[in-house]
């Protein structure tokens, strides 16, 4: 575990590929965060309201069916202002805001970890 991670910090992670979100979700998990998962942008809505206050950072595919990471974080910001988003795609047109941390896939574990601590003690 990382020494310099805030506790309890809790990360949402949406993405609709089963295999990488349990990836994802066990990575987080082992540098010591709370995870919770969605498998698309609609499903997230309900898992942020049950965690509310809670999510400190969402890690959001950039394209889901239904509803896509960057319409998922506007409407979680709304009612989190201090949200922070790693967006994540493995496609190149779908690229980064300006605003937001992205990865492309595929991308090492480490450096998902990195940006997510990166992003807490900012």
């Amino acid at each position: 575990m990382g020494a310099d991670l805030p506790s309890n910090a809790t990360v949402l992670v949406v993405e609709d590929d089963e295999h990488v979100r349990t990836l994802l979700r066990v990575a987080l998990e082992d540098e010591g965060y709370a995870v919770v998962t969605a498998a698309n942008g609609f499903e997230a809505l309900t898992v942020a309201r049950a965690h509310a206050a809670a999510v400190d950072v969402l890690v959001a595919d950039v394209v889901m069916p239904h509803m896509g990471g960057h319409a998922l974080f506007d409407e979680l910001r709304r009612h989190n202002p201090g949200l922070e988003v790693v967006f994540i795609s493995g496609y190149a047109e779908s690229g980064p805001r300006c605003d937001a941390a992205f990865l492309a896939k595929p991308f090492a574990i480490e450096e998902l970890t990195r940006t997510v601590r990166r992003l807490l003690s900012e």
